[in-house]
């Protein structure tokens, strides 16, 4: 399991060319570099839940993926389940429900400033109940398949839109 893991953190710092997309209040996008060999060594070295790091080495394997309404797949491209059913079904091999709805009644409800890589965090996107999710990384920042046109990536939470439309945080990885 720690070859496994060693072998993904290899992988992924060869390919980690990624940016930061926040969304801002005026809804154009902002881009920040972030370093994210720096994370995914900070991710190792502070989580003691190697489950947990499985599930979110596989998620940072899809940024850049296209979203895609229905999507649950590499080759299909993301929706935002999409994206939690898949990791969680190749990274640990455990099935959940294919949608946001049914997701958000899964495990434990989680304190915002307790978040730990892998848990899930849910936002309240419009009225209609419309529940958007996406997997907390580290440092504030979480991996989600956003919205159509636009791919998998890596935004804070402390946005002021996600901040806004924040609803809650669950953990289902123990």
């Amino acid at each position: 399991m720690k070859k496994n893991i060693l072998l993904t953190i290899f992988v992924l710092i060869n390919i980690a060319s990624c940016c930061i997309h926040e969304k801002p209040t005026s809804f154009k996008q902002n881009f920040q570099q972030i370093d994210l060999r720096q994370k995914i060594k900070k991710i190792n070295s502070n989580n003691k839940n190697k489950r947990s790091i499985l599930f979110v080495m596989e998620a940072l394997k899809q940024l850049n993926r296209p979203y895609k309404h229905g999507g649950h797949s590499p080759q299909t491209g993301f929706d935002c389940s999409g994206l939690i059913v898949y990791c969680a079904k190749n990274s640990l091999n455990i099935s959940i429900p294919r949608v946001t709805k049914d997701i958000i009644k899964l495990g434990k409800n989680i304190n915002r400033k307790k978040l730990q890589p892998g848990d899930l965090i849910f936002f309240q996107i419009n009225s209609k109940n419309q529940i958007h999710v996406g997997i907390y990384f580290i440092d504030e920042l979480f991996i989600h398949a956003p919205t159509t046109g636009k791919k998998v990536r890596i935004d804070n939470i402390n946005n002021p839109y996600w901040k806004k439309h924040y609803k809650t945080a669950k953990r289902i990885i123990y």
